[in-house]
């Protein structure tokens, strides 16, 4: 990807605080980072509804497990079961530690499954680290090359 494109972010989750913390961490990386309160808004931004009709597709989404409403496993199912959205790297970015979510976690195809740490630098060093490593590390998959 080159370097003066935006890398187009979708975070997804209900609490405030994480949602500052996570802008916190990726202010200043040349990342276009779209917020999604809920499961449902998260749809809305990826199928182009209403207001987010040339909301650009994220190369990267990343998400909380336990969200009301449209819970994580329904919205990854919703997700990795479209053809127009199963190649978008997503990963679960949760406070759960339980084994039976990292493992449902995986079972709907997450790419990943990382516990937010409680401690505020491990939360925005992990963050920075996770953005950075599939902006600069990774090849996305485009549909037109």
């Amino acid at each position: 990807m080159m370097a003066s494109m935006p890398f187009e972010l979708l975070y997804v989750d209900d609490n405030p605080g994480d949602i500052e913390l996570f802008h916190e961490a990726v202010a200043g990386s040349n990342c276009h980072l779209q917020i999604a309160h809920c499961g449902q808004s998260a749809l809305d931004i990826l199928y182009h509804r209403g207001v987010h009709a040339h909301v650009p597709r994220p190369h990267l989404m990343v998400m909380d497990w336990n969200m009301p409403g449209l819970h994580g496993a329904e919205l990854l199912q919703q997700i990795k079961s479209c053809p127009a959205l199963c190649d978008i790297p997503t990963i679960v970015f949760s406070s759960s530690q339980s084994p039976r979510d990292v493992q449902a976690s995986y079972d709907c195809r997450a790419n990943a499954y990382i516990v937010k740490p409680v401690d505020l630098d491990q939360f925005l060093s992990v963050v920075r680290r996770m953005v950075e490593f599939w902006r600069r590390v990774t090849r996305p998959y485009t549909i037109n090359s």
